[in-house]
């Protein structure tokens, strides 16, 4: 194979090609006039010489932030099989599904070599995978139209860093997910790489095998496997998964142990970490349908104010439970309970939103919600009954911030289509991760951490009172 060098004239090559009739003089006038006037040495005339086009690239795969749009991307275009292949052209681009018209192309000559110049602007696009099929084309080549493929990652701009307000760093969440399954152990990757000094599991942090409620098998088989690695580092709370008819959550008792999941029976506990007075409480759906209460008069309810008043000099406090407060609803209101404003909230727990809020707590995390959403600081304000009682009020200078963080490994990764969104909900969305904390002294900072499966971008500062 030879190549014409880059300093000579481009030009479509032709070769004499063997003619197989047998020339009689004189009989073939339109070929060859006669025998006396011909110098033929019996080969043909000249004719154009096949080839397939070749690229430097036929796969091109990149990855850009929203609305920057990379670099010009080049791809050499050369011939095999022969020196020159002319009449090059683009053909129509083929998009896959997603955005069209996002890529553009251009060749620098029509014959080869040549260089194919690829043009992506992302301006109005969203952050996923997007592809395109460019074809170069030509008469002269057999194996026209020859392919590229770009694929294009897109995501969202970085979010810029937060400020180090200095303690510990912590990561919670809830729903690690089913036996072995793929989100539970990306989220255990991501929590491995972020290096925290606490884990804070909140709920169902091993689902059942075979009914309810969770042994202390379902942990070892499947739990312990994934994230047995953080035990010593590890505070839990239970979810309705853990707990038989009587309260009990045998599994998670036999597992952490009284000092990260507390007393058998109760499973609620405090400690302090650091400027933070930290609260781990049993709450999950049903209020006083539950064996281990919550609601007015209940023990749990009364050890909560007790620990609380004993700790009101704790410069930052920060609650974690499994099932939350607040919430945005997908179940519209019923004939039973016409009032929108109702799916907002799980009514029972207020009790103990209100003695938090009468103490001064700063922040509380929840897990049971399989979704990630952040609240607005609020307070308990509003009757139960009545189409305008919103049962909250904002407040910025003493509510506590709310943040369900559900996404460990049983989540959905898009965002639930909520029908009734509370109003003081700033983000809300699916994904795979878990939430990080840091908590200093009279600051802290959150952040949703994802996986590869996940585009959760959350993150921000807050202020103890």
């Amino acid at each position: 194979m030879r190549r014409a060098p880059r300093n000579q004239p481009r030009h479509r090559p032709l070769r004499r090609r063997r003619i197989t009739t047998a020339l009689i003089c004189g009989s073939l006038v339109a070929l060859v006039p006669s025998c006396e006037d011909s110098d033929d040495d019996g080969v043909g005339p000249l004719v154009p010489d096949a080839g397939m086009i070749e690229l430097s690239q036929s796969n091109v795969a990149i990855t850009d932030t929203i609305g920057q749009g990379p670099p010009p991307i080049t791809v050499e275009v050369t011939a095999v099989e022969t020196d020159v292949i002319g009449d090059l052209t683009v053909g129509p681009i083929v998009y896959g599904a997603g955005a069209t018209g996002w890529l553009t192309a251009g060749l620098s000559q029509s014959v080869t070599p040549a260089t194919l110049t690829l043009f992506v602007a992302t301006s109005g696009m969203a952050a996923g995978v997007y592809a395109a099929t460019v074809p170069i084309e030509s008469p002269d080549a057999t194996n026209s139209p020859k392919n590229l493929i770009l694929t294009l990652t897109l995501v969202d701009t970085p979010l810029p860093p937060l400020p180090n307000v200095g303690g510990p760093f912590i990561v919670a969440g809830g729903n690690p997910g089913t036996c072995g399954g793929s989100l539970q152990r990306a989220t255990a990757s991501v929590v491995a790489a972020a290096n925290p000094d606490w884990v804070f599991l909140l709920g169902d942090n091993a689902y059942p095998q075979a009914g309810l409620p969770t042994t202390l098998a379902d942990y070892m088989t499947c739990y312990d496997p994934v994230w047995g690695r953080f035990k010593s580092i590890t505070y839990a709370a239970v979810g309705e998964k853990e707990q038989d008819s009587l309260g009990v959550s045998a599994g998670a008792d036999g597992y952490f142990g009284p000092a990260r999941v507390g007393p058998p029976g109760r499973n609620y506990y405090s400690f302090n970490l650091g400027a933070w007075h930290i609260i781990v409480l049993n709450v999950v759906s049903g209020g006083p349908l539950r064996p281990v209460r919550y609601n007015n008069g209940s023990d749990q309810l009364n050890w909560l104010r007790a620990d609380l008043a004993a700790n009101r000099n704790a410069r930052c406090t920060l609650a974690l439970w499994h099932d939350p407060m607040w919430i945005s609803s997908s179940d519209p209101p019923t004939p039973w309970d016409p009032y929108p404003n109702h799916g907002y909230r799980d009514q029972p727990i207020r009790g103990v939103w209100i003695a938090l809020y009468e103490y001064g707590a700063d922040l509380v995390v929840n897990g049971g919600r399989h979704v990630y959403e952040r609240f607005a600081p609020m307070k308990y304000g509003g009757a139960y009954d009545g189409p305008t009682d919103t049962e909250f009020e904002a407040d910025s200078l003493r509510g506590i911030r709310q943040i369900s963080s559900g996404l460990i490994g049983n989540g959905p990764l898009t965002t639930r289509p909520e029908v009734i969104v509370h109003p003081l909900s700033e983000y809300r969305s699916g994904g795979n991760g878990i939430l990080q904390l840091q908590l200093g002294d009279g600051r802290y900072t959150w952040k949703f951490l994802n996986t590869p499966h996940s585009n959760v971008r959350d993150q921000g500062v807050g202020t103890c009172h």
